[in-house]
């Protein structure tokens, strides 16, 4: 009976912390994606500027200016970021960085010089870098081999919810206004307070040091290594996110100039609409399946799951380009779109199956002591590649042939599925009690915390 009810405890705890941290990362990622993708943008405006005493910018190149400090940002402080969460816990970190992005939202909003904007959104970055690695250290600490692909499934979930509603949001707010300077001004900071109170509402903490509840002799094992698996794993990592970067900005292009273009030039502006249902089809189902999909990569491999979602995906991208020369007057545009439902569909699915697969895989490799640190360098190799393939994409699609980089990418996903298999770069699931540990640190003795194992 003690028993049963000290499992209902411990279960409560961790429904209590998830319930925190879900919070923490949808509110925040609404924030990031109003304010980065929305308001700034219109802020700004059409107006020209002189950035750095002598660069003469559009308000939309400014706002480009913006983005890329707050990605810079995040990118130079979420390693040391990590390593704050592994010495001193998550806590501390994380309601440090939520106060710095709180604080920059009316400097930025408020802002009449583009340089106060750009440092504020260089702050913002700072104040971002330690979000992922306290949550995920936080849900992951002590839990089973077994739930991984569940965990990074329930973690996404909330991240990809967060920030295309904050895309979609920040955007239809400005529209509604007319001057994002009246209520969406504080709509950020709402939520932003709400991100910090989410971190702050329970006595309870959010997890522990790397090093508690270790033993003198263990501490001696803390240095910080970098495991030969994740070393492989982080070259597929950044070739396989290159090849999707590559491609956000190319099939927007795509679609748009020739895939969904009527025949009837009076009904040109279907286009608009057509692609914005095409990326709620897309986008919808992958964030509504992350979980349940994480779930069938941990009963099915995640190994599996990664190589089984890129094999099915890669065929559907190679098909989309072409077609472009699918031609059934008068509504070839129609006819395209409806082919693309089911591809996209399948492609949701994949991802959905993929992205909580490939973290659960990584996460099994980090021991818990470099949690933060390890997840942080991670993040920073996907984050590069995919500010690469943000350049690289276009420049093909436009130097090269609109075909070339959704045939490349096809290839890339296929040969990486394939060498996957092969057991090279992919490593083996782990099917181990605790996970990429050989210290699992209990909370204090006579507590039933949320990140009691």
């Amino acid at each position: 009976m003690g028993q049963a009810v000290k499992q209902g405890e411990i279960v409560q705890g961790r429904n209590t912390l998830f319930a925190r941290l879900a919070a923490i990362v949808f509110f925040s990622e609404l924030a990031h994606g109003m304010l980065l993708y929305g308001i700034i943008p219109e802020l700004l405006g059409s107006r020209n500027y002189t950035v750095f005493g002598f660069l003469q910018a559009n308000g939309l190149e400014v706002a480009g200016y913006c983005l890329a400090a707050y990605v810079l940002a995040e990118l130079v402080f979420k390693l040391p970021a990590g390593h704050l969460v592994d010495h001193h816990g998550p806590d501390v970190p994380l309601r440090v960085g939520l106060a710095i992005s709180l604080i920059t939202v009316p400097v930025i909003l408020l802002a009449r010089d583009p340089h106060i904007r750009l440092l504020g959104s260089f702050l913002h970055g700072i104040g971002a870098a330690p979000i992922w690695p306290a949550v995920i250290s936080s849900w992951t600490r002590g839990r089973s081999a077994r739930e991984r692909g569940e965990i990074m499934g329930q973690i996404l979930t909330w991240w990809m919810a967060g920030l295309g509603l904050g895309l979609i949001l920040g955007n239809v707010l400005v529209g509604f206004t007319g001057r994002a300077e009246l209520a969406v001004t504080y709509a950020p900071v709402a939520l932003w307070i709400v991100a910090v109170v989410a971190s702050c509402w329970s006595r309870e903490r959010l997890g522990y040091p790397a090093c508690h509840g270790m033993e003198e002799h263990e501490l001696v094992d803390l240095s910080f290594r970098f495991p030969p698996a994740l070393q492989t794993m982080a070259i597929g990592l950044f070739i396989q996110n290159l090849a999707f970067g590559s491609l956000i900005l190319a099939f927007r292009q795509l679609a748009t100039t020739r895939l969904l273009i009527p025949d009837d030039p009076n009904t040109r502006w279907s286009t608009s609409i057509l692609f914005a249902a095409l990326v709620a089809l897309g986008g919808a189902p992958s964030v509504m399946l992350l979980g349940p999909m994480g779930k069938v990569a941990d009963r099915i491999g995640q190994r599996n799951a990664v190589i089984y979602s890129m094999l099915v995906v890669a065929p559907l991208i190679g098909i989309g380009p072409f077609l472009a020369y699918l031609h059934v007057f008068p509504y070839s545009h129609l006819v395209r779109f409806a082919i693309m439902i089911p591809g996209l569909l399948i492609a949701a699915v994949a991802y959905a199956l993929l992205l909580p697969a490939w973290h659960a895989l990584a996460l099994g490799r980090i021991p818990e002591h470099q949690r933060g640190r390890l997840l942080a360098l991670l993040m920073s190799v996907e984050m590069v590649a995919l500010a690469m393939g943000h350049v690289v994409g276009p420049a093909i699609y436009t130097k090269v042939d609109f075909r070339a980089p959704f045939v490349l990418a096809a290839v890339v996903f296929a040969v990486l599925a394939l060498v996957y298999k092969m057991g090279y770069i992919l490593p083996a699931d782990l099917h181990d009690e605790h996970h990429g540990s050989a210290h699992p640190a209990p909370p204090p003795a006579g507590r039933t915390s949320a990140v009691e194992p």
